[in-house]
């Protein structure tokens, strides 16, 4: 692009979006710096959720600008934060890595030029630099590496965020890899929280793998502001302690620590699994083995996976080492639903590919948890194939047992397509006298969740989760006066020691992010717990499905548990649209409002962008 081309904002704008990014990395507000930063190198404000023409030049008006080469003079170690803050975003995000690879020699310059005289700044600074250039795997990483090593600094803090740069992968392979994993520790006291777990952890995996180290561990995440950092999703300094139980069969130290994240007792629960499916093997841990499946190409099926889950969801992750996925496929106006032409079936493909969902070891789990957590379709696709599927444990939690009898309570709401034939088959089934709300208060909806009357709730309404917010956004939607935020899900917890049954029938209620907290952000997640299932859609999906679902599974819950009952209306839904109403027909009279229904309808339910949404959650 021709400099005559260059299209700069005001000084002003830079200035203010810098600001902005430092201080929302400062609070820990992931979300708020992206914004900040691609406002920043799309030279416009940005909207989450959108896509932005992002420039490299931009970067230039640190240099180009009178007015902010005059401010950057009087205060330069707000350039270095903003260097730090950039590159850390970048790399933890993922984030345009052919700007920042642009970018990268003249930031270093800058880091070079300013960090003697700024000796904290300067190292965090470059060790930030260093860490994106590792991960990318280009070429400036080593030299880097050993210019950090060489530094003669003496300010105490520099020395420390020194050792813990230098306990890190990218000196791994060095001879002083471990010296500098003791300086770190012995150094701890001089971090942040999550660099004092960083500290810890290094130690417990190359020094000190006891028991001691862990609690000590354990204690530090327990405390207000590490609680306030994992509950954010937040929790990428955890990947290599995580990785280390997988390549160490340890079961236990990690069901343990998994546990703490979630501040719920370390009880075995019988069963279960941890799947690791973006490692370089594929594997599956239970408490008295682990299975690792060819190693080979595991990784590549994952991008694709992602890539394809990207494309046909309308979503976009991205990960880290890789270059940008071409976003051309984006539609910032359907952002998270499915694309309207295509059924799913490649990703209900790659899906049964990448887990090996024919093998056996399925069959041998009665709950897997997905550590990072992922939301891919793995119950429904596994129905697919005519197998049963296993509880997806969110809770990490020993699973109850369900009541004698079930108690059921309703809540609907009135401007769905389907309230009608919703209410005529609950009336039907549950007889005129069904507890049944429509539009419910946020009052009433805790009421009934804090009640231990109900061992069933059925939910109807519209779903909001924000693939690109921090959760603050996510909701239940009854109407435009009735609203449940998501943050009052966390409170919606039984205290019965039976189980209660939740069908979430709402788009993107099954919705979890990434994250080594597995399962900490979500609707569905929110309320899942040992004594609180629930079943509800990975994305957004048609009413007709939605509603034929839904009553199915409260048709096949008088007699079967809630994934089985869901394993069965899927298997109903998964079949021409006669076959489906002689189905339904055949189950009873009391069905019959849902077959007249379907009679009038024209769709085809048994896509995978229907059926394949379900999943459910303990």
């Amino acid at each position: 692009m021709d400099e005559a081309e260059l299209s700069y904002q005001s000084s002003e704008f830079y200035l203010r979006h810098m600001s902005d990014a430092i201080e929302a990395s400062q609070s820990g507000d992931t979300p708020a710096v992206g914004v900040a930063v691609f406002s920043f190198f799309s030279g416009t404000e940005y909207r989450p959720g959108t896509t932005a023409n992002l420039e490299s030049y931009h970067f230039m008006c640190v240099i180009r600008s009178d007015e902010l080469s005059s401010f950057i003079r009087v205060q330069p170690t707000f350039l270095l934060k903003w260097i730090q803050t950039l590159f850390h975003y970048c790399r933890s995000m993922a984030a345009m890595p052919e700007i920042i690879e642009t970018v990268w020699p003249v930031a270093a310059r800058i880091v070079d030029a300013l960090k003697g005289h700024f000796e904290v700044e300067g190292m965090l600074a470059s060790s930030q630099l260093a860490t994106w250039d590792y991960f990318y795997g280009k070429a400036n990483h080593p030299r880097y590496l050993e210019g950090i090593k060489k530094w003669e600094v003496t300010h105490p803090k520099a020395i420390a965020y020194r050792n813990l740069f230098c306990s890190t992968a990218i000196n791994r392979d060095s001879p002083d890899f471990k010296d500098y994993v003791q300086g770190c520790y012995l150094t701890k006291d001089f971090y942040t929280h999550e660099n004092q777990a960083i500290a810890i952890l290094n130690y417990y995996c190359h020094i000190e793998e006891s028991e001691e180290i862990l609690d000590e561990l354990l204690r530090l995440i327990k405390t207000e502001d590490m609680k306030v950092l994992t509950k954010s999703g937040n929790c990428d300094f955890l990947k290599g302690i995580i990785a280390h139980f997988y390549d160490h069969n340890d079961y236990q130290p990690l069901f343990k620590l998994l546990s703490s994240l979630k501040n719920v007792a370390p009880n075995a629960i019988p069963g279960h699994g941890f799947v690791l499916s973006n490692g370089q093997i594929l594997t599956v841990m239970t408490a008295s083995s682990r299975i690792n499946f060819p190693a080979e190409g595991n990784y590549p099926s994952y991008e694709r996976l992602i890539k394809i889950r990207n494309q046909l969801l309308n979503v976009y992750v991205s990960l880290l080492g890789t270059p940008s996925q071409d976003a051309r496929f984006f539609d910032a106006d359907r952002s998270g639903t499915p694309a309207v032409d295509d059924d799913l079936s490649s990703y209900r493909d790659i899906v049964i590919e990448h887990f090996r969902l024919n093998n056996d070891i399925y069959d041998e789990v009665n709950s897997i948890t997905l550590a990072p957590s992922h939301d891919f379709p793995i119950q429904a696709a596994r129905f697919g194939l005519g197998k049963n599927a296993p509880w997806i444990s969110a809770s990490l939690e020993v699973m109850a047992d369900d009541p004698e009898e079930h108690s059921f309570v309703f809540m609907l709401a009135s401007h769905t397509h389907t309230v009608n034939v919703e209410q005529a088959f609950i009336r039907a089934h549950f007889g005129t006298s069904a507890e049944i709300y429509i539009d419910p208060s946020v009052e009433t909806f805790t009421e009934i969740f804090k009640s231990e009357r109900h061992s069933v709730i059925y939910i109807s309404a519209h779903g909001m989760y924000n693939h690109w917010g921090s959760g603050k956004e996510d909701h239940i939607l009854f109407s435009d006066e009735c609203i449940i935020p998501g943050n009052v899900l966390h409170s919606c917890i039984p205290k019965s020691p039976y189980a209660r049954n939740v069908i979430l029938n709402i788009c993107n209620g099954a919705t979890v992010e990434i994250s080594c907290n597995p399962y900490s952000r979500g609707l569905a997640a929110s309320i899942a717990r040992g004594n609180q299932r629930v079943v509800s859609h990975l994305w957004p999906v048609n009413p007709i499905y939605a509603a034929s679902f839904g009553l199915l599974v409260l048709h096949y819950l008088r007699e079967r548990d809630l994934l089985d009952a869901s394993r069965e209306a899927f298997a109903t839904l998964n079949q021409e649209k006669d076959s489906i109403i002689q189905t339904v027909r055949s189950l009873g009279a009391d069905c019959d409002a849902l077959s007249e229904y379907l009679e009038k309808t024209e769709f085809k339910m048994n896509a995978f962008k229907n059926i394949g949404s379900i999943a459910a959650y303990s």
